[in-house]
């Protein structure tokens, strides 16, 4: 039984020492380091031109006017929510101001993004929810899909928009 302890010590190190062996070529690795982080640096480059030549701004301004609507309107800011209401809906701001003006409420989770255009009104899919607190009870409302519309430079709240089901 003793010799085969040491048969087992003797395997086990030698198999400690062949994975420390490898190449001693420290120029050949560094070299290939190098050109590891030469391509990724060209890749986040290629990444960031595509992204500065997209449209994704116009989509951003979209999207971000209605997460500022949401956000107004949970905070039942008023003031803010007349900058962000299309003149077609301005007779709806003191109901949205008022919405959640009597509960204790939360955005939780919202990602809005662009998903679309139907006429001059860009479609706005909003992730997340409103959680409101009615007495003891939270009720969560879903931020669904909205309709954005330029005016006069800037995009604003026009809307909720119908979504095919």
């Amino acid at each position: 039984m003793r010799k085969l302890m040491i048969l087992f010590v003797l395997m086990l190190a030698l198999l400690m020492l062949a994975g420390c062996g490898g190449t001693t070529d420290s120029d050949s690795d560094e070299a290939n380091d190098a050109e590891d982080a030469r391509v990724l640096t060209e890749a986040a480059g290629a990444a960031d031109d595509e992204e500065a030549d997209s449209s994704e701004g116009v989509a951003d301004d979209a999207a971000a006017a209605v997460e500022a609507f949401w956000e107004a309107k949970v905070a039942s800011d008023a003031d803010t929510l007349a900058g962000l209401i299309c003149a077609e809906r301005e007779g709806e701001l003191e109901m949205q101001a008022a919405s959640f003006a009597s509960v204790e409420a939360s955005l939780e989770g919202m990602a809005c993004v662009r998903a679309g255009d139907e006429g001059d009104d860009a479609i706005v899919t909003c992730e997340g929810h409103v959680a409101a607190l009615y007495g003891t009870e939270t009720r969560e409302i879903p931020l669904g899909t909205s309709r954005a519309r330029e005016e006069d430079g800037e995009w604003k709240w026009c809307g909720e928009a119908e979504t095919a089901e």
